[in-house]
């Protein structure tokens, strides 16, 4: 494995790691007025509700969720476990995780 395939590998990928490309792609998904969007993401993050509603007050939502779930975790977030919160019930947002599939593999 490449150097740069090991420093890819979501499984140690953590938050402050993460292409930018990747951040793009979840957060145009996720910022759209849609069911399953980064409200849910944020759900599935066990964000509190006063969380969310700080949030909602905000511009680039996703983002600030990111960020929040980067500040407030005892460990840094990897992007495994940014995937496996999109797999997620009521999430489930495969379609992200394949764009997310595709940025690294460009990267790589």
């Amino acid at each position: 494995m490449s150097k740069v395939a090991t420093a890819l590998n979501p499984r140690i990928l953590v938050f402050k790691d993460w292409p930018q490309e990747v951040v793009n792609v979840v957060c145009k998904e996720l910022d759209k007025n849609t069911f399953r969007n980064w409200k849910e993401l944020a759900g599935v993050l066990h964000f509190t509700v006063d969380m969310v509603e700080t949030i909602e007050q905000k511009d680039n939502k996703t983002s600030q969720v990111l960020q929040s779930w980067n500040m407030t975790s005892l460990t840094p977030p990897t992007l495994e476990d940014l995937i496996n919160a999109l797999r997620k019930d009521p999430l489930e947002r495969r379609d992200i995780i394949r764009e997310i599939e595709q940025c690294l593999k460009q990267v790589e």
